[in-house]
């Protein structure tokens, strides 16, 4: 005997339905997901005015080595800079024939910079690199490359380095 389609006792078909609040859970994941991608995009974006704060930094860098003020130097870098590291290495810089360095600045010009994330973007803690023109007094031009840190709504630096052309250090020694 055969068992007709509207026959209430033949198995029937599962069907799988969508319910609401799978619909709800998709929404919710895909919001969460269109959110962080944002903030993340938005962060590249704001790389500009990121590079010009960080840029704020290294000018007054700069400026307080050429015054030969390190120790006033030294409060520009992170917290996480190992501060006896820094201290010695200022120093350092500041005396004899490395303040060729720092001997007639004048300014900085940004060349580029490369905006970045530790851990992911998911954390607040922004990374930027800076490569920066120096202009010296004599007309000459060094270069500048900085690595800063943002923490506490501020940048900090992590490292430096200062490069002068072999003229101006010819000149120095």
């Amino acid at each position: 005997m055969s068992q007709s389609p509207s026959d209430p006792s033949a198995p029937r078909a599962k069907r799988f339905g969508v319910t609401p609040l799978a619909i709800t859970v998709c929404a919710a994941l895909g919001l969460l997901c269109v959110t962080l991608y944002a903030g993340c995009v938005a962060d590249l974006f704001g790389g500009d005015r990121q590079a010009a704060e960080a840029m704020q930094v290294a000018v007054r860098f700069m400026q307080l080595m050429k015054a030969k003020t390190p120790q006033a130097a030294e409060s520009l870098f992170s917290q996480d800079a190992n501060p006896d590291e820094v201290h010695r290495e200022l120093l350092e810089v500041d005396a004899g024939a490395n303040f060729v360095l720092f001997e007639g600045y004048q300014s900085l010009t940004l060349s580029g910079y490369n905006v970045g994330h530790q851990q992911g973007c998911l954390l607040n803690s922004h990374t930027i690199e800076l490569n920066a023109v120096v202009h010296y007094d004599d007309g000459s031009l060094g270069a500048f490359s900085g690595k800063l840190l943002k923490e506490n709504g501020g940048w900090g630096l992590t490292g430096f380095n200062v490069t002068v052309p072999p003229a101006k250090q010819l000149r120095a020694n």
